[in-house]
């Protein structure tokens, strides 16, 4: 199934938090598992592995600013919608 992913520097906020975060990478395994997302809490960027949090695409609740989309943007977004 293709999904459109959010570019890398996108701020969203999530279910069942009032706090925003920046998508910082895509397809992060954590504990054996894939996720959409690996998230960072805005403004404040990566502080640690500790402080990043991993999420499918459906956790996204509202999205604030979509990141800067380039060719290389779809390029990725098409790779990973094929493997």
């Amino acid at each position: 199934m293709k999904k459109e992913r959010l570019p890398i520097g996108s701020i969203v906020t999530i279910r069942f938090e009032e706090k925003m975060y920046m998508i910082l990478g895509y397809e992060a395994e954590i504990n054996n598992e894939k996720k959409d997302y690996c998230l960072v809490e805005y403004p404040f960027g990566y502080n640690g592995i500790e402080n990043t949090i991993f999420i499918e695409n459906d956790y996204i609740k509202n999205v604030l600013f979509t990141g800067y989309k380039d060719e290389d943007f779809y390029k990725i977004n098409e790779y990973l919608n094929n493997n």
